[in-house]
């Protein structure tokens, strides 16, 4: 076999940031758990393997105070990752081994953090064999290990159209290019669902699911669906095999979960609730919820906490809002219900973060905000949970001065490229340790704030500039907007959010 080991390489992979893979945020989802999460020091040592292009390695490694070690056995992929690294003068070392051969060096360090995201599924037995070795020797004690990957039984009625798809790629070659291969497998998908084929009529979700891959683009299709390696696992499998590395699952990063009222009926919780072993009641959610992908971590040494170093944890842990307290919400909806923002402990919530200018708080300044005397602190905990996993806030932290400077200097490049390409969307922030979503739109923007323009009609004309330099134009109702006055009409409304919004955000979360 080549180097490629069976994954498909004709397509680079998408430009994705993944938050759930900052290290405050992995210690965030073991509190929310109940569990003992290490303490943060400034000297630890952090490892991503199959890095994709880069894109979150760069900006944990640019934004906070560890050694970022990874790799990707695509050296394009590779190649990104070193230039995007580069740029901020982070601490990095990254390469284009395989998983095998990063595993045999032996420059390696102990590692704090282990993390593998969109993986697991998608190699072969002997390459999760080698990881969870690498991870048994080279995670320390009361280390976290990230692991994402496809589950049972969400994934269930997908299996049967993913290996016709694998299988009409492999028998019609590579001749037509890799956009040509992927368009020709999902026309053959369709065509076997309109001839009528019983199996799309009998299993209702195909049909979305097919609905879905229409609006995917091609390189996520590919890399999803067409390597040759690609396992469905359940979580008790999974689970098991890592137990051969000395972990214990600790809980989710999506933090939405810990939610369980509005998660699972009543019938579900009396069910759980006589449930003992932790495997089978994990594995048993996922069939309550049709869980068809799982974000879970796992430490080496986990501890349960008692319920007063519990709170005392809670009220050490700072956070930051990250959406403009005008853009949050009114409700955030989830499996079995709609919790409203717009109550009265939410809300105060929000108003105590938005003070000051956005800056950080922890949980013990905001309960002790006179807004929030009533709330028991369990009721803001709970409340921050909602909001950082709904997107709208963050952990936070105080930033050196080096991290200040590597995350201008990241940006300011990303931002340079977004005058020639469009591909990562986000910078970086020296107080959440991550990175924020920013619009390709939105970063045209700043070059303009960058220039002297500040208005409304100054930063849309000169988008529209640009836009009209490389022969592009906006877009309504997905057809192209024309005319000169059409699109300056249609850029200055997201100008104007813009400067009201978006920017006192970025300059709070020193992006900018």
């Amino acid at each position: 076999m080549n180097w490629s080991e069976g994954y498909f390489t004709g397509l680079n992979y998408t430009y994705g940031y993944y938050e759930q893979l900052t290290p405050s945020m992995l210690r965030l989802a073991v509190l929310a758990s109940g569990y003992d999460p290490p303490r943060c020091n400034d000297d630890y040592n952090y490892l991503e393997l199959g890095f994709g292009q880069g894109v979150s390695v760069s900006f944990h490694a640019a934004a906070t105070s560890g050694t970022y070690w990874g790799t990707n056995f695509n050296p394009a992929h590779a190649a990104n990752a070193i230039e995007l690294a580069a740029a901020s003068g982070a601490r990095t070392h990254l390469s284009d081994d395989s998983f095998k051969e990063f595993a045999l060096r032996t420059d390696l360090p102990d590692f704090d953090y282990i993390v593998l995201h969109g993986i697991w599924s998608w190699i072969s037995d002997e390459n999760r064999d080698v990881i969870v070795d690498l991870i048994r020797r080279k995670l320390k004690i009361g280390g976290i290990a990230y692991v994402s990957y496809n589950v049972y039984p969400g994934w269930a009625p997908h299996v049967p159209i993913r290996q016709l798809m694998s299988l009409f790629k492999d028998q019609a070659g590579a001749s037509s290019g890799a956009e040509g291969t992927i368009s020709g497998v999902l026309q053959f998908a369709k065509d076997v669902f309109a001839a009528g084929a019983d199996y799309y009529r009998n299993v209702p979700a195909m049909a979305r699911h097919l609905e879905t891959l229409n609006v995917r683009n091609s390189a996520y299709i590919a890399h999803e669906y067409l390597n040759a390696d690609w396992k469905i696992s359940t979580f008790a499998e999974v689970s098991a095999q890592l137990g051969e590395a000395k972990l214990t699952y600790a809980g989710s990063t999506h933090l939405l979960d810990n939610i369980e009222l509005f998660r699972f009926t009543p019938d579900g919780q009396k069910i759980l609730g006589q449930i003992g072993d932790p495997l089978l009641k994990e594995t048993t959610k996922d069939f309550l919820t049709n869980q068809i992908f799982r974000r879970d971590v796992y430490v080496k040494g986990t501890r349960r906490i008692p319920h007063g170093e519990f709170i005392q944890r809670w009220k050490e842990q700072l956070f930051v809002l990250t959406t403009h307290k005008n853009e949050i919400p009114q409700e955030v909806v989830l499996p079995l219900g709609t919790i409203l923002l717009y109550k009265k402990v939410p809300a105060d919530v929000i108003d105590a973060l938005a003070e000051n200018d956005y800056a950080p708080k922890t949980i013990a300044q905001i309960s002790e905000h006179p807004k929030l005397a009533y709330a028991r602190i369990e009721e803001v905990i709970k409340t921050m949970i909602l909001l950082v996993g709904a997107g709208h806030a963050s952990t936070a932290q105080v930033p050196t001065a080096e991290i200040v400077a590597r995350c201008k200097n990241l940006n300011r490049y990303v931002c340079d490229r977004a005058l020639v390409v469009r591909e990562v969307e986000y910078l970086a922030s020296p107080i959440t340790g991550g990175a924020i979503n920013v619009s390709h739109t939105c970063m045209l923007f700043l070059n303009a704030i960058g220039q002297g323009r500040s208005t409304v009609k100054e930063l849309s004309l000169y988008v529209w500039k640009f836009l009209e330099a490389i022969g592009e134009r906006m877009r309504k109702d997905d057809k192209k907007i024309e005319f000169h006055e059409d699109n300056l009409a249609a850029i200055e409304p997201l100008a104007e959010r813009f400067l009201t919004s978006m920017l006192p955000m970025l300059k709070a979360l020193q992006v900018i």
